[in-house]
C-alpha cells in the first residue's frame, strides 16, 4: 500500500491541509528496435481487470538512478538491455492527489536476453510499427497515461537536461514535491 501524507500549507490568509499519495518515483521506456519498431508489453492490471498495452516501465528501487531504473525496468519486462538509454523528460502524472513522478526514456542499440518478472507479473512484448501505433491510438487500444505522454514526447523529439530533476534531491526533502518546475 503506497502511504497516505497530509501537507499544511498557507494560501488567501488561511491554512488548509492537503491529503495526498506518496509515490515513489517511475520510470518509463521507449523502447526502439534498430527496424524502427517499438517495443510495448501487454499484461494484466488488477485494478482495470484487464490487460493494457503500456511501454515498460517501474518504479525506482533504494536509491537507484532514473536511468538505472530504466535499464532495469526494461530488462526485466522485455529482455530487452539498451545500448543508449536518452533521457527525454519527466512529469507529474496526477498532482492533484499524488507526488508521484515518472522519468521517460528512450532506449536504443537494444539486444535480446532473459526477462526476469516480478511474482505478480505476466506481460508480452508486442511489437509496433509508429503507423499501427498511431492507428491503435486513434482506435483507443492503448489508454495507459504514461504511454501516452513517452510517445508523444518521443514524436515531438523532447529532449530535457539530464540528470532529471528528484524528489530525494528536493531541498524540501524526500518524498516532497519537486519545486524545480
Amino acid at each position: 500500500m503506497l502511504p497516505i501524507r497530509s501537507r499544511t500549507f498557507q494560501a488567501k490568509g488561511r491554512t488548509f491541509t492537503h491529503h495526498y499519495v506518496d509515490s515513489p518515483e517511475v520510470a518509463t521506456i521507449v523502447p526502439l528496435l534498430d527496424d524502427g519498431r517499438l517495443v510495448l508489453v501487454r499484461q494484466y492490471r488488477a485494478a482495470l481487470d484487464r490487460e493494457t498495452l503500456e511501454f515498460p516501465a517501474g518504479k525506482l528501487e533504494g536509491h537507484e538512478s532514473a536511468e538505472d531504473g530504466a535499464r532495469r525496468e526494461l530488462a526485466e519486462e522485455t529482455g530487452f538491455r539498451a545500448g543508449r538509454m536518452e533521457y527525454l523528460l519527466s512529469f507529474y502524472p496526477v498532482p492533484g492527489y499524488s507526488n508521484e513522478l515518472i522519468h521517460v526514456f528512450l532506449a536504443t542499440s537494444l539486444t535480446p536476453g532473459p526477462t526476469a518478472f516480478d511474482d505478480a507479473e505476466d506481460m508480452r512484448n508486442v511489437l509496433f510499427t509508429t503507423d499501427e501505433l498511431d492507428r491503435a491510438l486513434r482506435r483507443g487500444e492503448v489508454r495507459d497515461g504514461k504511454t501516452l505522454l513517452a510517445y508523444l514526447a518521443w514524436r515531438c523529439g523532447a529532449r530535457a537536461e539530464y540528470p532529471p530533476e528528484s524528489r530525494a534531491g528536493d531541498p524540501h526533502g524526500p518524498g516532497q514535491p519537486s519545486t524545480g518546475w
